[in-house]
């Protein structure tokens, strides 16, 4: 059994390493873009893929170039281009397990999303918020946030998105120990 585990652990970390020198590729292509002076709009995308990428090799820098995708987004008053960003700095915050300022971003990207009416990006919010709200134990906030995600996935037919956040209610279920006799 533990030679299972081993194994399992080590391939997990090949895999890791695999994803986190793709990223690092990724970046440093980015900035190699940079270099080249693009205009503004393509500076501002730039940073908000710089802030995605760095998430899973330094948070510190994520944040970095999250904070600079917002300055040039705003300057822009690229409203899609906000949105993506505060979700993706929302993200960086969940990674770096700070759930309040997390959830600040999230609720900045779903008042502007849900202005521009993106509903995919507002289930997407949604989904992210319920697994804030796991992580923090409020686990009627997260099964009302997984249940409106759903609603959206279900509507849209997204195999995929249904089946993750069903197994995530399934885990809310057992948190709030919600067992039904099925006999």
């Amino acid at each position: 059994m533990k030679t299972k585990i081993c194994i399992l652990w080590l391939l997990f970390g090949v895999v890791n390493l695999g994803f986190a020198q793709n990223a690092q590729e990724i970046v440093e292509g980015l900035k190699k873009d940079l270099k080249a002076n693009p205009d503004a709009k393509k500076t501002a995308s730039i940073y908000s893929d710089l802030t995605w990428y760095y998430s899973e090799i330094s948070v510190d820098s994520a944040l970095h170039y999250g904070g600079k995708a917002l300055f040039e987004s705003k300057k822009l008053n690229d409203s899609t281009l906000m949105a993506q960003v505060y979700s993706d700095i929302g993200a960086v915050y969940f990674i770096k397990g700070d759930f309040v300022n997390s959830k600040l971003n999230y609720l900045s990207a779903y008042k502007i999303r849900k202005l521009r009416n993106d509903n995919r990006g507002l289930a997407k919010i949604d989904n992210n918020l319920a697994n804030i709200y796991e992580k923090t134990n409020q686990y009627k906030a997260a099964m009302a946030s997984f249940i409106e995600a759903l609603s959206y996935f279900e509507s849209i037919k997204d195999v995929k998105n249904i089946g993750i956040i069903k197994g995530n209610i399934g885990l809310i279920h057992l948190k709030l120990k919600n067992y039904r006799d099925w006999e």
